[in-house]
């Protein structure tokens, strides 16, 4: 499955497709709401509109009543930082309004003098999870996408906790499509970012301390996950980002997010 949301042309409310082919002549294909039922496979509308994929305006994939993010769980970063192996999974939160999609800015804020990007998987959950154990979870799991962490450095620098440097709108670029299936392995999955066409990070998901399956595991035992939310898996570091850049994020069998950083 490859799922997108997107902007209809008619100004009208937010629909989803499925997407078909690849490349330049992928289609979608209008279906069902994901997140209407407990977890029902999205379906194709009777009636519904085929559209060129190209042509869509995106949206980020869900709308999120949270955004919840692991931290230091790269193997590479706790070693060339010298830290404790962890023994459970750091989270933090950024709030809802920070989402944003795929072709949309990253607004940089006017007090913020440093800003970096961070390119992680992201898991959209489906329905609603609660203490659910590491090899249960895969029912609650819409499917995979990619992610940008987007951080005011310098705000970290002075204040030393998350929420404020992280959590400033569209500081959480998600897209462009979900999937599920189609051979796609969340834990042996290529990851990278470009700047301005350049490589810029480069990892695999295999790499990590915890499996993404043990990472949505554990946020559920913190806190209840409703239809919608998304969980972003951490990064192997950050890179740099000016006024103007073009930032993009890759996984592959997934696909590009693509962003550009713009003067709030």
């Amino acid at each position: 499955m490859r799922l997108v949301r997107f902007a209809p042309a008619d100004g009208g409310a937010p629909r989803f497709a499925l997407v078909q082919g690849d490349a330049a002549a992928a289609t979608a294909v209008e279906c069902s709401d994901p997140f209407a039922g407990d977890g029902a496979p999205p379906a194709p509308l009777p009636g519904g509109g085929t559209h060129a994929l190209a042509s869509l305006q995106l949206l980020p994939p869900s709308e999120p009543t949270k955004i919840v993010c692991a931290s230091g769980t790269y193997k590479a970063v706790i070693v060339s930082m010298n830290k404790a192996w962890p023994t459970e999974p750091v989270i933090f939160l950024k709030p809802s309004t920070a989402a944003t999609g795929h072709g949309s800015a990253i607004q940089w804020p006017t007090h913020a003098g440093e800003l970096t990007h961070e390119p992680e998987l992201a898991v959209v959950i489906s329905r609603r999870a609660k203490d659910v154990p590491p090899d249960e979870i895969d029912a609650h799991i819409l499917g995979y996408t990619c992610a940008n962490d987007v951080t005011a450095w310098d705000v970290l620098q002075r204040v030393t906790h998350f929420t404020r440097p992280k959590a400033y709108d569209t500081f959480c670029p998600v897209g462009p499509v979900i999937v599920k299936g189609e051979g796609f392995d969340p834990d042996d999955a290529g990851i990278r970012s470009f700047v301005n066409g350049l490589p810029a990070l480069d990892t695999r998901t295999s790499d990590m301390v915890f499996t993404v399956r043990e990472i949505v595991s554990f946020c559920s035992s913190v806190m209840t996950l409703l239809p919608g939310d998304v969980i972003s898996t951490g990064a192997c570091g950050v890179g740099q980002v000016a006024a103007g850049d073009l930032v993009e994020i890759e996984i592959d069998g997934i696909g590009r997010l693509a962003n550009t950083v713009v003067r709030g």
